[in-house]
């Protein structure tokens, strides 16, 4: 746009000059070139945007994501929400979880490194999306985010008598899903919300595989099954729809 410049001339007067003139100058080049003049596009939308269009269309699509991922990308919005995505850099984000850090949770203990890193993996498929589906951005700022150091988390193995106790309260419960996905999460390893996700369709009981396409890491994982557990899982798909849900 045009400004205003001071200038001195050869004998000490200051004057003024309009440089208009380049700018209309710069701006008709660029139209001749067919350079485009508009607003980019991460400047014309806001943090708040991209997030209230992420949690609408895309949150719907990973159900099992949907209540933690929200708090955590609401709790974005709180802090940047009124910022243009164009001033969402690396730096900034990494201010952030130094206060982050500094916070005290529900419990009144400080937060952990660990929980920033899971606020951080939901912000990040808020700019992916903005990258790659909607045209918002050219980069994700959260690439450049160093994650936190996380601590081994401590590993629990039943003992022989908790797993018998364990499996008999299963099999007088009420469910009838619940003895068999507990057999087989013991016999297979896999996780809370894999088994609870789980549908006929990822489940191969001609050769005991079951196929995981949406696990922690965002790879496709084979978990074979064997004896009871297969065997279960058998008798339990007689009385249910291939299509249907397992739980």
């Amino acid at each position: 746009m045009g400004t205003i410049v001071e200038r001195k001339t050869g004998k000490g007067k200051t004057v003024f000059i309009a440089s208009a003139k380049l700018w209309i100058q710069d701006l008709e080049f660029k139209m001749r070139a067919g350079i485009s003049c508009a607003q980019p596009e991460s400047e014309r939308h806001t943090f708040t945007d991209a997030i209230d269009r992420f949690i609408l269309e895309e949150l719907p699509k990973q159900p099992k994501n949907l209540p933690n991922q929200k708090v955590h990308l609401l709790w974005f919005k709180k802090q940047l929400g009124f910022k243009v995505l164009a001033d969402i850099s690396p730096a900034l984000l990494t201010e952030l979880k130094g206060k982050f850090l500094r916070e005290t949770s529900r419990n009144n203990k400080l937060r952990k490194p660990q929980t920033w890193n899971r606020y951080m993996t939901s912000i990040s498929c808020v700019f992916e999306a903005c990258c790659r589906d909607w045209q918002w951005l050219d980069l994700n700022p959260t690439r450049r985010v160093r994650r936190e150091r996380e601590a081994p988390g401590r590993v629990r193995f039943l003992s022989e008598e908790e797993r018998t106790k364990l499996l008999e309260a299963c099999k007088n419960s009420n469910s009838s899903n619940l003895y068999p996905l507990v057999v087989l999460t013991l016999s297979t390893g896999m996780r809370r919300a894999e088994v609870k996700w789980l549908t006929w369709q990822q489940v191969d009981l001609a050769n005991g595989i079951i196929i995981l396409s949406e696990t922690k890491n965002g790879d496709h994982r084979r978990v074979s099954m064997r004896g009871l557990a297969l065997d279960l899982m058998r008798q339990h798909a007689k009385v249910r729809h291939l299509t249907s849900e397992i739980r």
